[in-house]
């Protein structure tokens, strides 16, 4: 058999560490094998002091990128959740045919960069849909309460399996009802983005938010963090207090909410490096009353210049600091009827409204219960004409009468084809929209039903349609 040796390490004294989403290794161990006469331990756990590793790290971040690098001992092959395969191939070839792999070998490769659209393309999609009332793009928000790596694929494959086509747009949370993006290394953010690579390549649409955690606490695990109010006083006074000083540095709270917001810049960034352009709705339903972010706190209301200076920090944090010109920000409120703002409930769509220049597109979180809440004292048209912006149905589900208690009755109380109907009656009255959103779970396209009728309507854009909008472009 053949020596190989390693910076003058023979291979034999190596170890496999897997830190990546790879079953096995075994293309790189039967690689080895069949060069040197040996199969190599591989380690899952963490890396022993004094020990040689052949580390096959999947935490890269662009997602074509890929890397060999002979250091401290051990050898690193890195990738992306998609590029790593390539990476261990390179390697691969180098072990048979040397003797011997020093620091002069480490390389960078690509897989080849996919190519995407521009946020410029994707601002004149969106105003050409949110022109033509007759279109709307559908799609659904990837499946909560963080599952892992694959929940962009699975979400996917779950709109295609009940619709016979591919979302047209997809929503993300950043945080406990979604990608869960402070409880994950960069392996599992890895294959996120890849995923997403993958679909903006193939012309779909990718819309953020971000349930936060309470800075305060909340002790109701990490899914239900966004709960509870702000702050440790229930007064008004207490209230405002907090709010300060959650944009006030060196307090804990605004060092709490900080590292997360760090994190999600950070997320950001990497999709910005990849290419990708995003609609980014920070603070939605922040109108309401439910999460702490919330202008209402166990009946008390807040002003708005409270809520508003949140926006416009994460705004300046983002742009400024992170350089994050990738975003296209949409302010998204909850329906609501009460356009006098009355204290102690939810206030209007207008109520919280952050300006024109903080702001590209609006839209509205509407569950329904049936009876077009969405035009009720023109919550969602008073939106429009304040900003004057193009609109869409942010975030869409069903509640109260339009709910089944059974969900395999919800066929029979407010199907798929009902919100199709609901959507030209809204066409009817002269209101446009750029997409429609449904909530996973019990609110999915699928357990909506008949999302395949609702797809094969003139009015539905899914993927192919909406890449068909991209590609007019060029």
């Amino acid at each position: 058999m053949n020596e190989i040796f390693i910076n003058g390490i023979d291979i034999s004294e190596f170890k496999l560490y897997n830190r990546s989403l790879l079953k096995d290794l075994s293309s790189l161990s039967d690689i080895i094998k069949k060069k040197c006469g040996f199969m190599p331990e591989t380690k899952y756990d963490e890396m022993s002091d004094g020990e040689h590793y052949i580390i096959v790290d999947g935490s890269e971040l662009i997602a074509d990128k890929y890397s060999i690098r002979f250091e401290g001992g051990n050898v690193i092959i890195k990738g992306s959740s998609h590029s790593v395969l390539a990476a261990i191939d390179m390697f691969c070839e180098k072990i048979m045919s040397a003797a011997e792999l020093t620091d002069r070998d480490n390389l960078e490769g690509s897989t080849g960069k996919k190519k995407l659209y521009s946020k410029k393309q994707l601002e004149k999609v969106i105003k050409k849909v949110y022109d033509d009332p007759s279109r709307i793009i559908v799609g659904e928000q990837v499946c909560g309460n963080p599952k892992g790596p694959y929940n962009i694929e699975e979400s996917i494959e779950r709109f295609r399996n009940a619709t016979k086509k591919n979302p047209g747009i997809m929503g993300l949370d950043l945080a406990c009802y979604g990608l869960g993006l402070p409880i994950y290394d960069d392996v599992t953010w890895s294959a996120y983005i890849c995923d997403i690579v993958d679909y903006i390549a193939d012309g779909g649409i990718i819309s953020a938010s971000a349930h936060w955690a309470n800075p305060s606490g909340y002790d109701d695990g990490y899914y239900n963090s966004c709960r509870g109010h702000l702050g440790k006083i229930d007064t008004m006074e207490g209230y405002e207090k907090a709010y300060t000083d959650l944009l006030t540095e060196g307090t804990e709270l605004n060092r709490i909410f900080m590292s997360e917001i760090e994190q999600e810049a950070r997320f950001l960034k990497a999709l910005k490096d990849n290419g990708v352009s995003i609609i980014w709705r920070p603070l939605h339903e922040a109108n309401g009353n439910w999460f702490w972010f919330c202008t209402t706190q166990n009946g008390k209301t807040v002003e708005a210049k409270y809520t508003v200076a949140i926006w416009k920090h994460i705004y300046k944090y983002f742009t400024k600091e992170w350089e994050l010109d990738n975003l296209i920000w949409c302010y998204s409120p909850n329906v609501s009827g009460n356009i006098n703002d009355e204290p102690g409930g939810v206030m209007s769509t207008t109520y919280l409204y952050p300006g024109d220049e903080y702001c590209d597109i609006v839209g509205v979180d509407w569950y329904t219960g049936g009876k077009l809440e969405i035009t009720g004292n023109d919550t969602y048209l008073r939106l429009i004409n304040l900003a004057k912006k193009p609109g869409a149905i942010c975030e869409f589900g069903t509640r109260g009468a339009a709910m089944a208690e059974d969900p395999a009755d919800q066929c029979n109380i407010y199907s798929a084809m009902n919100l199709h109907n609901d959507l030209l009656a809204l066409r009817d009255k002269g209101l446009s929209f750029i997409y429609i959103l449904t909530w996973y779970n019990r609110w999915n396209i699928a357990n909506l039903s008949r999302g395949d009728e609702l797809m094969a309507t003139e009015m539905a854009m899914g993927l192919t349609e909406v890449k068909a909008l991209f590609d007019s472009l060029k």
